[in-house]
């Protein structure tokens, strides 16, 4: 559609990543002599010669195999993304996580944003990917992404190894010993975590990236400062998620 409607002797900015991948629509605008400026391009191996017609000579080219698929955006690499792309992929995105099993079947992969895999996927990940921006692993089962996560015994006993990235608050029910949460709850890059302070040192040594630990009496105190004593205060959980 953009080839069709695009203006001769025009210039095309965008702040996003431009995507070269049709021959017809890239032939169409070098025949227009339009130029598109971008940061980064990504562009089919077999129109490079046409497509650097295009292109400012800054912008990053990002190249495309021949009989690989692109996909756009943050995946999961799962079965159901080989079976719907192949088994050459190139992701524009991030991997949010990969299930077992599937990094070994790949023939090509590359990865222009981060990964977060399995640790036991580490070693297949890096060997069938030709690059990635940053690869980080996790232990167990995965959550990621919960406004705010009650971790009880239950929780701890089910998961076994228990993982949580890119939450908002993470409260530790009281009856949670240090013995049931060493070497079995991990935390990336989450917000804050409300424990008991017994449990805060083993906690700090399985974490990465945690904005704040606070303990009983802070967490009361934090709440007494908003104005719960005159009834003015407003809670807001843009999430919650207890298993």
């Amino acid at each position: 559609m953009f080839a069709a409607r695009a203006q001769e002797n025009t210039a095309y900015y965008t702040d996003r990543k431009a995507y070269l991948l049709d021959a017809d629509a890239v032939e169409k605008l070098a025949e227009k002599h339009v130029r598109i400026l971008t940061g980064k391009a990504i562009v089919a191996e077999s129109l490079l010669d046409t497509a650097v017609l295009l292109l400012d000579e800054e912008a990053e080219i990002i190249l495309v195999p021949e009989g690989c698929s692109c996909v756009k955006g943050d995946v999961c690499l799962d079965q159901k993304l080989v079976r719907r792309y192949g088994k050459k992929l190139l992701i524009t995105g991030n991997v949010t996580d990969a299930q077992t099993g599937v990094a070994a079947a790949l023939e090509y992969l590359q990865v222009i944003g981060k990964a977060m895999i399995p640790e036991s996927e580490l070693e297949t990940f890096e060997s069938v990917c030709e690059s990635c921006s940053e690869v980080t692993t996790y232990k167990g089962k995965l959550l990621r992404d919960i406004g705010e996560l009650a971790v009880d015994q239950k929780l701890l006993e089910a998961a076994k190894e228990l993982t949580v990235a890119d939450c908002g608050c993470i409260k530790v029910v009281e009856d949670v010993t240090a013995e049931q949460i060493k070497d079995r709850l991990f935390l990336k890059d989450c917000g804050a975590v409300e424990c008991a302070e017994e449990l805060q040192g083993i906690l700090r040594l399985q974490s990465d990236g945690v904005g704040a630990f606070s303990g009983k009496e802070a967490a009361q105190g934090a709440e007494n400062s908003t104005g719960e004593a005159d009834g003015k205060v407003t809670k807001i959980s843009a999430m919650k998620y207890v298993m």
